[in-house]
């Protein structure tokens, strides 16, 4: 399951790790984390088999460094092995670099999101626009899996020649 996975992956920075991206006009920069041990430990993989990922801003405060806003993007459940197959090799169904899942994002610009619209304005570090979260520590869970991270599923579903993990 990729968002229990997740959950149990997050710490809490110290009061003097205040490293995320400033606030206001400057970029909601947030560093990507793939999640290479809950693939052998869990089985938390995308459609594709590649390991599950988030993205994480540190709080910008330690007024607010034990607070948090999560995100958990949406992309709808496949609904055929063919169906499956084909978002394997999309940004719906991997977390590979091919895809636009970069080491570092800014969390305003997340393709498919249109912040405002799908991922809220809670993920932006501008006081004007997020006033009550803006410094808050930052999490967007990416959707790679097809299911809507219900799967967990340890056997694999072979369809033209490849490998889909659900």
């Amino acid at each position: 399951c990729v968002l229990c996975c997740c959950f149990r992956t997050f710490n809490v920075v110290g009061e003097d790790q205040f490293s995320g991206s400033a606030v206001g006009s400057q970029p909601n920069v947030a560093e990507g984390r793939w999640m290479n041990d809950a693939v052998e430990s869990d089985g938390a993989r995308c459609l594709d088999g590649s390991p599950a990922l988030y993205y994480f801003r540190n709080a910008t405060s330690s007024t607010n460094s034990t607070k948090w806003i999560m995100h958990i993007q949406g992309g709808a459940w496949c609904n055929s092995v063919e169906n499956c197959h084909d978002r394997a090799h999309s940004r719906l169904g991997s977390s590979n670099a091919t895809y636009g899942y970069l080491p570092k994002v800014d969390l305003r610009y997340i393709e498919g999101c249109n912040n405002s619209r799908w991922c809220g304005n809670m993920m932006v570090n501008d006081p004007v626009i997020n006033p009550i979260a803006y410094d808050w520590n930052a999490v967007f869970l990416v959707y790679c899996d097809g299911g809507s991270f219900t799967g967990n599923n340890k056997s694999t579903t072979t369809y033209k020649g490849e490998e889909l993990y659900f």
